[in-house]
């Protein structure tokens, strides 16, 4: 039934199961992300979820929110809709759920989970407790909020906590939670939640850019080498956040396309696109860009690209550890000619 198995490390608790005197029980299972078929590496594309069966419903919620709810009525958790089958792979310790509106692969921890929970998904087979129709893929009360305050946070989280919670607030309030329970669609909330995300970033870039500048001409220290450090590291943080996502869920195409993507918007897009509005406004060409240092870091750029396609070929598209050590010690390396050739 499956090939490939989520990597089963030693986790705090995760062999327990709790049985109450009401009859419930609760106990870990992986489930398969609804993005795993979309991926084509079968990797990361399972999450964590504590499962909580009673004689009315089958519900779960993932080990994040779990960790941070604080009581039993978290409208965090996911309802299962009905079960019209079950298959098992004991071997695997996989299990299969139907439903009327989709199958779920679920992964046990061990053989006594996959007993506990064939039985209690049998004792619910063909019932009619779902009368929502809940789909146990969605959260349905959205995201975590980000300013609410957690307990049990260290002293440097809670400096974090309210260092950054100007800027949590601005997010949580002009950005919708396109997972959340609401009348209004899911498309439409989509939608506003992307364009408020893009002017979040032209904004945040512009200041960044403009504080950055205004650092540099006050501690003296050359244009370049702030773009090639602090700038590009700033504006590379949001695609290294969505690979890094993509590549949890098992879309390493995604991830990997996803920098390669970027990259080529910049250079194609974020360059040409100012420059042919330069001209189409002032009807002239654009002769102010500096001219110094670009030849050896256009030699850094494809030398760079070329060493990554020698490599994932000679590997056979895996990605090692030396690997990044090497990328790593080569942007360090760039960084420090930069340098020198700016105070030279």
């Amino acid at each position: 039934m499956e090939r490939f198995s989520p990597n089963l490390a030693n986790i705090d608790g995760i062999n327990d199961i709790l049985k109450k005197d009401d009859g419930s029980i609760n106990l870990y299972l992986w489930q398969r992300s609804t993005f795993y078929d979309k991926a084509r590496i079968d990797m990361h594309a399972w999450e964590l979820k504590w499962f909580t069966f009673t004689e009315s419903e089958i519900s779960s919620i993932s080990t994040r929110a779990k960790k941070h709810r604080n009581n039993d009525n978290d409208e965090r958790h996911s309802v299962f809709p009905a079960c019209t089958g079950i298959e098992m792979d004991k071997t695997r310790r996989i299990i299969k759920i139907s439903t009327a509106h989709r199958d779920y692969i679920l992964l046990a921890p061990t053989d006594t989970h996959l007993d506990a929970a064939v039985s209690a998904f049998e004792r619910h087979l063909n019932s009619d407790f779902d009368a929502t129709g809940n789909d146990a893929s969605v959260r349905t009360g959205g995201q975590e909020s980000l300013i609410s305050y957690q307990a049990g946070m260290s002293k440097f989280e809670i400096i974090l906590f309210y260092v950054a919670f100007p800027f949590k607030a601005i997010v949580q309030f002009t950005i919708p939670d396109v997972q959340a329970t609401s009348l209004i669609s899911p498309a439409v909330r989509a939608t506003f939640a992307i364009i408020m995300c893009t002017i979040s970033l032209v904004l945040g870039s512009y200041v960044m850019v403009a504080s950055l500048e205004k650092l540099a001409d006050i501690l003296n220290i050359p244009s370049a080498i702030v773009g090639a450090t602090v700038s590009a590291a700033g504006t590379s943080l949001p695609a290294l956040v969505s690979s890094q996502i993509a590549a949890r869920l098992g879309l390493g195409n995604m991830a990997i396309s996803n920098l390669f993507g970027s990259n080529t918007f910049n250079i194609l897009v974020g360059l040409g696109l100012p420059w042919m509005m330069y001209t189409l406004a002032y009807d002239t060409e654009y002769h102010d860009l500096p001219a110094s240092g670009i030849n050896e870091s256009i030699i850094v750029m494809g030398g760079t690209l070329l060493l990554f396609i020698l490599i994932v070929l000679q590997s056979g598209f895996v990605l090692l550890k030396w690997h990044a050590w090497m990328f790593n010690i080569l942007y360090v390396l760039f960084v420090v000619q930069l340098i020198g050739q700016c105070v030279v």
